[in-house]
């Protein structure tokens, strides 16, 4: 196995990525599908991030409340694989979040009743991060509700808040196309649609990748 080349081939463009292979990890590769992305600089990335949970809070203040909750979001850009930075203004599309199955976090208690929306990632800033990753700034918007108080039957109203949420969202290499051994649990690898797929707690981002050149 070649671990360690594959854990920099996530991270690295992949110019710099072919120097790490010795002769035994360089046998696992496509040479095909890596001789396809070394022929470009840039790489064309449509992202698609599609959350899934079933114990997010929505409720901030009081006894809070949780749900199952589903969000999206959409992402253009174009990716300069030699420096490792975007090229260009990235371009995003937010989508509403829903909710469902809402609980108390006592399970005893009466669940919330939302008086509003929840909104659990709505993006507003993408920039260039470290070691191929994006810097992603977004605002996360708590529901108001009416929550239980102390279980007894009587409900409180609990205003709307709003926090921000940083997330570090890695560009994986178009190598990883090359290298069917570093797909698990976590990244699923499809050469023939030159897709990659990551999961990351709640969140499943899909990579469509295109030649930018």
């Amino acid at each position: 196995m070649c671990a360690p080349a594959m854990t920099f081939l996530s991270r690295l463009s992949f110019l710099g990525a072919v120097t790490l292979f010795s002769a035994t990890c360089f046998a696992q590769f496509d040479q095909n599908i890596m001789m396809k992305w070394a022929a470009v600089t840039t790489v064309k990335y449509h992202i698609e991030g599609e959350y899934r949970d079933s114990g997010t809070i929505v409720v901030k203040g009081g006894n809070s409340g949780k749900g199952d909750v589903s969000d999206r979001v959409e992402i253009l850009l174009t990716w300069d694989q030699t420096s490792a930075l975007l090229v260009g203004e990235p371009v995003f599309k937010n989508f509403k979040s829903g909710v469902k199955n809402l609980q108390n976090l006592e399970k005893k208690c009466d669940p919330p009743i939302l008086t509003g929306p929840y909104e659990h990632f709505t993006l507003t800033g993408l920039e260039n991060g470290l070691g191929g990753y994006l810097h992603m700034t977004a605002t996360r918007e708590y529901a108001p509700a009416n929550v239980v108080v102390m279980c007894a039957g009587k409900r409180e109203a609990i205003p709307a808040a709003k926090g921000q949420d940083i997330i570090q969202l890695q560009i994986p290499a178009p190598t990883l196309l090359a290298m069917p051994a570093a797909a698990g649990s976590t990244l699923q690898l499809d050469p023939a649609n030159d897709t990659i797929i990551t999961r990351d707690g709640g969140w499943i981002w899909t990579y469509k990748l295109a030649p930018g050149d």
